[in-house]
């Protein structure tokens, strides 16, 4: 604001002069004289006001403005043949970032990624055509509203969906975590409430231990279990922590005694039960953590033998609001006992 305040200063400044054109040649080298020192003044006015913005601004990195945003949403924020990022929104945090007096950084990302970059400090601000709902209003601040947008259904031609009624029951292509998303997780997906937040992850168990080869280490000393019982679970919406349960080893075949990898099909209390169960039955540790149906698991899968089918699995539950590590890990080291090493 102060630059175009200087900008309406001058243009008025200007009118005056020409109201007055025909005064003497004195009044007129006075009047530039005093033109000219006004605007001097009014740039050394605004270029401390900058700096003083720039210092009054707590920013992620220091003298950058860095900006998070997923550049898939033309005109306001996309990627150049050449590689660059452009757009409206682009054109606008530069303008905030030169009024601080700062380096514009913007950073590309998935949607989802860039609002949660902002909501956890990883950027400044999120510019990515975000539309105003309760839910965010919780966790980040907004602007006034400068664009609005509609939302628009796209289907092949001579599809026989004509309306959003059409949709029920449909498969629908959104971007996580975009209004269009919500639109419809709401009226047309599962109840949230009704998600699973059981978890299993696959990997190799590969000769220089990258992927999950590291689980060797479970598998051939289970009282390693001691050492290192928890597990870091990083994802674009949360970090948890989960401690291990169970360490054991099964087949990975469809006519398996235990089919492992239904657990996201845990929806009552009988099958939680069950499936801890078949872990406990199998487990080659003593596990004094309890668990309860209503806790999400994490069930790490990995190759046990290639002469079959078999699978090392480590199954852990995440830690309950008010746990702390220190205190678990005082559990399991004086009461978790472990069973023979598995080769």
């Amino acid at each position: 604001m102060k630059k175009l305040t200087a900008l309406m200063l001058s243009s008025a400044m200007m009118l005056s002069l020409a109201a007055c054109g025909g005064s003497a040649s004195t009044e007129t080298v006075s009047s530039e004289a005093a033109s000219s020192e006004a605007a001097s003044s009014e740039a050394v006015s605004t270029e401390e006001a900058a700096s003083a913005d720039a210092a009054a601004v707590t920013t992620v990195n220091a003298g950058k403005l860095t900006m998070s945003t997923n550049a898939a949403f033309p005109p306001y924020e996309m990627t150049t043949d050449s590689g660059e990022l452009e757009g409206i929104d682009i054109d606008v945090a530069a303008a905030v970032a030169e009024k601080l007096g700062l380096e514009l950084q913007v950073d590309d990302m998935d949607f989802d990624a860039a609002l949660l970059a902002a909501q956890n400090g990883k950027s400044d601000m999120v510019m990515a055509g975000v539309t105003v709902t309760d839910e965010r209003l919780k966790v980040m601040d907004f602007s006034d509203t400068y664009a609005e947008g509609i939302q628009s259904i796209i289907v092949p031609e001579g599809s026989d969906i004509a309306t959003a009624d059409d949709l029920s029951g449909k498969a629908i292509g959104t971007q996580r975590g975009t209004t269009g998303y919500l639109y419809c997780t709401d009226d047309f997906g599962a109840d949230p409430e009704t998600w699973s937040e059981n978890i299993v992850l696959y990997g190799h168990n590969m000769a220089d231990n990258t992927m999950f080869g590291s689980l060797r280490q479970y598998r051939q000393n289970p009282s390693y279990y001691k050492e290192a019982p928890f597990i870091t679970f990083s994802s674009n919406y949360a970090d948890y922590t989960y401690v291990m349960v169970g360490l054991l080893i099964t087949g990975g075949d469809a006519d398996s005694d235990f089919k492992y990898w239904q657990m996201e099909d845990l929806d009552d209390k009988a099958a939680f039960d069950s499936y801890m169960g078949s872990v406990n039955s199998k487990n080659m540790i003593d596990n004094p953590i309890d668990v309860q149906y209503g806790d999400s698991l994490l069930t790490l899968s990995t190759c046990y033998s290639d002469e079959d089918n078999s699978r090392f699995l480590i199954v852990a539950r995440r830690l309950r609001d008010g746990e702390d590590t220190a205190s678990m890990l005082s559990t399991i080291q004086n009461n978790g006992g472990t069973d023979a090493a598995q080769e």
